[in-house]
């Protein structure tokens, strides 16, 4: 079964409202609440390429987007964020995040990303 679609502006626009209604109706104010992570294209290429020339290239199938939360250099709040896994064809994350076995792990995972567009006036010095 395919993990994902291709979404028209119309369903995207639907998704990121309805997230962002619901996590403001839990008192969570827009201003903190993260409703789009940025990453730079050239770090998502080398996450790709990464994978590419993984000995399990062939067994991977599919990236899991985890919600995370951490603290960006400088700050001393935390904020929302992702972290991307590579998953196999079984399901199951390459990189086991609670029970990690070094010896499958890609040399870089992505996250970090900036918490933008809505928590960007907070973080104004980091959003270019």
């Amino acid at each position: 079964m395919q993990n994902g679609k291709n979404l028209t502006i119309e369903e995207a626009t639907l998704f990121i409202k309805a997230f962002e209604r619901q996590e403001t109706a839990r008192q969570i104010p827009l201003e903190e609440l993260a409703i789009g992570q940025k990453l730079d294209l050239d770090l998502i290429k080398r996450f790709i390429l990464a994978i590419d020339s993984h000995e399990q290239k062939a067994n991977i199938d599919a990236v899991r987007i985890y919600l995370a939360k951490s603290t960006r250099s400088g700050l001393n709040k935390e904020h929302y964020d992702v972290v991307l896994v590579p998953v196999l064809k079984d399901g199951t994350d390459l990189h086991k995040i609670y029970d990690r076995d070094a010896r499958a792990a890609l040399p870089t995972l992505v996250g970090n990303a900036l918490p933008c567009p809505n928590v960007c006036p907070d973080l104004a010095f980091f959003c270019k």
